[in-house]
């Protein structure tokens, strides 16, 4: 069942449960391509490339691609050739690990992190303005809900290494 057959009874729960996964998938690909174009084209990156280096600079460890690849619950494959294109571009090194001849682990670069500053400044700004027509209360509700969401979701996977937002009341 595509949008186009979706109506939503939003006094039926059985429709509420359908719509929800669907609005959700449908959000988080709009906004993927949202960013794509309208923030991140400007600086050559993609929502998935800053979502690596965003991810990269919140820990303070330098994580090795499997366990980057658990924090952003991506495909190896995919994590991969990313994080080849950011290494390409100077944002991101890969060192050795000390403990592990075998693995790689990555880090953020002086120039990616300085890309970083300008990129976050002009996202956050962008995110004031498309989010103006909001409430404080309506974008704090969402938010709850959409973290609960996560939660309930990375327990039924049973992802232990999953990589969850802290919360600040």
């Amino acid at each position: 069942m595509g949008f186009d057959e979706l109506q939503i009874d939003l006094n039926n729960r059985d429709h509420l449960n359908l719509a929800l996964p669907k609005l959700l998938v449908a959000t988080g690909e709009i906004y993927e391509k949202a960013g794509d174009i309208l923030v991140f084209g400007a600086y050559n990156l993609t929502t998935f490339k800053y979502i690596v280096l965003h991810t990269l600079m919140e820990h303070a460890s330098q994580p090795s691609m499997t366990e980057l690849k658990n924090m952003i619950m991506r495909s190896p494959s995919n994590m991969t050739q990313v994080v080849d294109s950011l290494a390409k571009d100077g944002l991101v090194e890969r060192i050795p690990s000390p403990t592990d001849r075998r693995i790689n682990l990555i880090r953020v670069t002086e120039q990616g992190r300085k890309l970083m500053d300008e990129v976050e400044d002009y996202f956050v700004t962008r995110m004031r303005n498309y989010l103006a027509e909001f409430t404080d209360e309506e974008l704090r509700v969402t938010v709850q809900l959409l973290l609960r969401m996560m939660k309930g979701a990375v327990r039924e996977l049973g992802l232990t290494n999953a990589c969850l937002p802290e919360v600040k009341s």
